[in-house]
């Protein structure tokens, strides 16, 4: 996560402040280069939602699926309902001593760097809310800066070089079936990743519009 995670997580909460993304949108080449840059991500709708697919250079990916009625910002920053936010980042294993265990490493290293930036940091363990899945990870923080703490939930989805991070803020009792939704959507697929394929395979269900490419 960047130093500047909490505000971004805020302002991307503010769903008036949002373009949505047009429900048609229309293809972009997906290259190779654009795929080394790792500095873009696919959206397509099927089923009334919202499939994403972020590669990660020639090796690997992610997909997850978000809500039709979510307002897509930059790729990044998504308002999934007015007053929630999620944002997507990647953390190099290389930035943490991964150790054994990748996804516990980089759970330390985010509660170390909040410790370091917020009065007072709580960390919760919610593996309720991911299914018995030993490759994601997700931790209720709550980040108290000033008055009353801010909650918010990190998914972290284990990758060969990192973790892919999704953090949805500011999370309530109610927002656990939409954290777990989300959660059991991810998957990381180690192999490059091929749209046109994924665009034919959606198309195939029938319900698929074109794919649109949000950038940082």
């Amino acid at each position: 996560m960047t130093p500047k995670l909490l505000p971004l997580l805020l302002a991307a909460a503010s769903a008036a402040d949002l373009p949505p993304l047009p429900a048609e949108a229309a293809e972009l080449a997906y290259t190779r280069e654009a795929r080394r840059q790792s500095g873009s991500i696919a959206y397509i709708r099927s089923d009334g939602a919202w499939e994403g697919y972020w590669p990660r250079g020639d090796a690997e990916y992610v997909e997850y699926t978000v809500s039709g009625k979510a307002q897509l910002n930059d790729g990044f920053h998504i308002v999934l309902k007015p007053g929630l936010g999620l944002m997507l980042t990647f953390a190099d294993r290389r930035k943490f001593a991964s150790g054994p265990d990748l996804l516990e490493a980089h759970k330390q290293w985010e509660l170390a760097y909040w410790r370091r930036k917020a009065g007072q940091v709580e960390a919760r363990d919610r593996s309720d809310l991911a299914g018995g899945r030993s490759d994601i990870k997700i931790t209720e923080l709550s980040l108290t800066q000033e008055g009353e703490p801010m909650r918010a939930c990190l998914i972290g989805a284990a990758a060969p070089d990192g973790v892919f991070a999704f953090a949805v803020s500011p999370v309530s009792t109610g927002d656990d079936a939409l954290v777990r939704r989300i959660a059991d959507s991810i998957r990381v697929v180690k192999h490059p990743l091929d749209i046109a394929a994924v665009t034919a395979r959606i198309k195939a269900k029938g319900s698929a519009a074109p794919p649109a490419q949000r950038q940082h």
